[in-house]
């Protein structure tokens, strides 16, 4: 884990040191989570360009709660702590992660049914990181989710998206 010390900057991956991390990415269920978290987290200080969809996998592939309690049980899966390191991995980045945004405010992801946030806190409050890490090129997409009629946006998005729009500020 000496890659998480230092400061953020920038590293060129050979073409065959990104295909080692991404198979460690993709065949994550098999792997050493240390080896596959420090991974996720090397893909943040990348400049590779297929690292935004490799952790965007990450994330996609996680299981999602339905319920509080089962919220905070999932965070304590594999699929929760990689999914926590793909998004720390995602705000490194920051802009250069633009096309994560849509996924990150989808339904799917940092939205449930009806357009309540996750019920999943610690994924909401890094969801929410990450994207004031990517900055400018979250300000539509969180305008937009904060324009929604009433009937798909409710208190809780419009108090986190001006949170976030606040910050980003």
């Amino acid at each position: 884990l000496s890659i998480l010390c230092g400061s953020v900057q920038a590293i060129a991956l050979s073409q065959r040191d990104f295909r080692e991390i991404a198979s460690l990415v993709e065949n994550r269920k098999m792997s050493d989570e240390k080896k596959v978290t420090a991974a996720i987290l090397k893909l943040g200080k990348s400049d590779h360009n297929e690292a935004v969809p490799l952790l965007l996998e990450v994330l996609k592939s996680a299981p999602r709660a339905s319920g509080n309690n089962e919220a905070e049980r999932l965070t304590k899966t594999l699929g929760g702590r990689l999914s926590l390191a793909a998004l720390e991995s995602l705000g490194q980045l920051g802009p250069k992660a633009a096309e994560a945004v849509p996924f990150l405010l989808s339904e799917n992801f940092f939205l449930i049914k009806g357009g309540y946030t996750s019920k999943n806190k610690p994924l909401r409050m890094a969801t929410i990181n990450t994207l004031l890490k990517i900055g400018k090129p979250a300000v539509p997409q969180v305008v937009e989710m904060l324009s929604m009629p009433n009937g798909r946006n409710h208190f809780r998005w419009q108090w986190w998206g001006k949170e976030i729009l606040q910050q980003m500020a």
